[in-house]
């Protein structure tokens, strides 16, 4: 008995897994408004009513949507914060190799800058999917890097007086830029123009958060 349990529960996940990656290629496709149960269905395999069983209805599944497309991202900027913020050795460089890291962290997984032109395209009908967005991803990620700065101003490496802030202006230097250049990931960046746009960054963030020299 206890073995056809875990047998029913790994059938599950695995409908489920189908069900939330047949809807991200549709979403992705058609559009929130446009894409249909019916059609999500048909591409993951299952009937509509199993569709309806694991959510309970399109807003649900487009939030799970969200939430399995971001973790992989926040899971890797993390580890790319800690490589190289985790012990700083040289700030400058330290600060651009992590910089670089986070930029090309969308080319490998490119289901990230879609997902985010989607929601920006139904924010203004589906506020609700901006604030899963921000719950999903950039609220940890933001509390990550504050942690780390706060770590290096308590060096005195940074003059940090609010660890929050500075990670707000850390990740509007760094990620703004090529999100802009890239048209959100619709254009892909060389290596060379990633490096200077992050090169760039990090000297505006140096120009405001390093101590002045006594």
């Amino acid at each position: 008995m206890a073995q056809e349990a875990i047998g029913r529960r790994g059938l599950l996940a695995e409908k489920r897994e189908a069900i939330v990656l047949a809807a991200r290629e549709v979403f992705l496709r058609e559009g929130f408004a446009r894409a249909s149960v019916d059609a999500i269905a048909a591409t993951a395999g299952v009937s509509k009513r199993t569709v309806y069983n694991h959510y309970a209805d399109k807003e649900r599944l487009f939030l799970s949507v969200i939430e399995e497309t971001v973790a992989p991202v926040i899971a890797g900027f993390v580890q790319i914060a800690e490589r190289h913020l985790g012990d700083v050795t040289d700030l400058e460089a330290d600060l651009n190799a992590f910089g670089r890291d986070w930029v090309r962290l969308t080319v490998v997984f490119p289901e990230h800058p879609a997902l985010l032109r989607l929601v920006i395209a139904e924010a203004t009908h589906f506020p609700s999917l901006v604030e899963a967005w921000r719950g999903a991803g950039s609220a940890r990620g933001g509390r990550v890097l504050a942690e780390h700065l706060r770590r290096i101003g308590d060096r005195g490496l940074l003059a940090i007086p609010d660890a929050d802030e500075a990670a707000r202006h850390l990740t509007a230097l760094v990620c703004n830029p090529p999100q802009s250049r890239s048209f959100f990931g619709t254009r892909p960046l060389a290596d060379a123009e990633i490096d200077d746009l992050v090169g760039s960054a990090i000297r505006a963030f140096l120009r405001i958060y390093r101590p002045a020299e006594r």
